[in-house]
């Protein structure tokens, strides 16, 4: 299983930093820069959640929790495709709507053990902070020049 997720981190930051060369190529280059942090930030926290769970696989309760969170950290893609306008227009929607399956886990946690798990707190934290740093950090500066190596476009 360790395989396959570091197989997904590849082809995902691959099909990420190819859909944003598309991007730069339809004339979208600075749009493409800063969006890059979605597919780029979308692996690191899997790759962590995952590597984390892998520490503690002998832990059954902390392993298929920071596992969920790994799903979770992933689902932004699948959650703006969703057949619903709203979602599509900002990442400031979509990204709220992924944390919806956070919330459901955490709800799930208080209903039958009347508590919240370590993991979803803090595993969840850093979730959502990691969402939220991503449209910042993408137009800073830093970032653009960061992306324009990696992906091309003009400044």
């Amino acid at each position: 299983m360790a395989a396959l997720a570091v197989v997904m981190v590849v082809v995902g930051t691959t099909a990420g930093i190819w859909s944003m060369r598309r991007q730069v190529e339809a004339g979208l280059a600075q749009q493409a820069q800063a969006f890059l942090t979605t597919p780029l930030f979308s692996m690191v926290a899997f790759a962590s959640f995952v590597a984390a769970a892998i520490r503690r696989r002998r832990d059954s309760q902390t392993h298929k929790r920071l596992m969920l969170l790994a799903t979770i950290s992933i689902l932004d893609a699948a959650v703006a495709r969703l057949p619903f306008e709203f979602l599509r227009t900002s990442s400031w929607n979509y990204l709220p709507a992924t944390d919806v399956f956070l919330a459901a886990a955490i709800l799930y946690d208080v209903a039958s053990r009347r508590t919240v798990h370590q993991a979803y707190l803090w595993g969840g934290l850093v979730l959502v902070i990691e969402q939220a740093l991503r449209i910042p950090v993408g137009e800073t500066a830093v970032w653009q020049a960061i992306a324009r190596g990696i992906i091309g476009g003009g400044s």
